[in-house]
């Protein structure tokens, strides 16, 4: 059970969390679900024994702001609180994909990461008038060893976070809701040696008075 009624502003309704699961010892799987209702019949999280997985999960708050975390099998799970949904502040404005990096072919202006490498993503242009974050989908392309790569605002100190986690020629991709950093830019961090994809899927917009 994960209380997070100290930390939702007045009004939230959903929140947005960044769950992964570690060290499973079977193949599994984990649901995330309001507190105070029935498990649905859904999984948010599909694991291999001694897999590292992440996701991005939008969930309604439960019972006195309670989220409930479930795992099929025995794992350690990691939740990153990255967000709320709510009556009031801000608003999801979707739009057709687009793809803004891509370190491969030079999309974005960036080439393949080097281990610790960072790429800066300058979505100032694109942004929607009053945007204050931005929604990704983010692939991680063959890295060279186990990583991890975080997906921040630039501008502020890279979290203690991670929004994919990869093994050697890995590809795997994940949701990531992200505010905006200085000038309208986002970094991607990458700890291990990554070629990178992000494809643009909306944006964080003040909700009209």
């Amino acid at each position: 059970t994960l209380d997070l009624s100290a930390l939702a502003p007045a009004g939230a309704t959903a929140a947005v969390l960044n769950v992964t699961s570690t060290d499973a010892t079977a193949d599994g799987f984990v649901t995330v679900y309001p507190c105070g209702g029935a498990r649905p019949l859904a999984s948010n999280l599909n694991v291999k024994a001694g897999d590292v997985r992440p996701n991005q999960v939008v969930v309604q708050l439960g019972t006195a702001g309670t989220v409930c975390l479930y795992a099929h099998s025995t794992m350690n799970l990691v939740a990153d609180l990255l967000g709320w949904y709510g009556t009031s502040g801000v608003k999801m404005a979707t739009q057709a994909p687009e793809r803004v990096l891509d370190t491969r072919d030079g999309t974005g202006g960036s080439t393949r990461l080097a281990a610790g490498g960072t790429v800066t993503l300058d979505l100032s242009a694109q942004a929607l008038p009053g945007s204050t974050g931005v929604v990704l989908n983010v692939t991680g392309v063959g890295p060279s060893t186990d990583t991890f790569v975080t997906v921040y605002p630039c501008g502020v100190d890279r979290p203690l976070a991670s929004n994919l986690n990869l093994t050697p020629n890995d590809i795997r991709p994940n949701l990531v809701t992200v505010p905006l950093g200085v000038g309208g830019k986002v970094c991607i961090y990458s700890q291990g040696p990554i070629d990178l994809v992000a494809d643009l899927a909306g944006w964080a917009v003040p909700v009209p008075a």
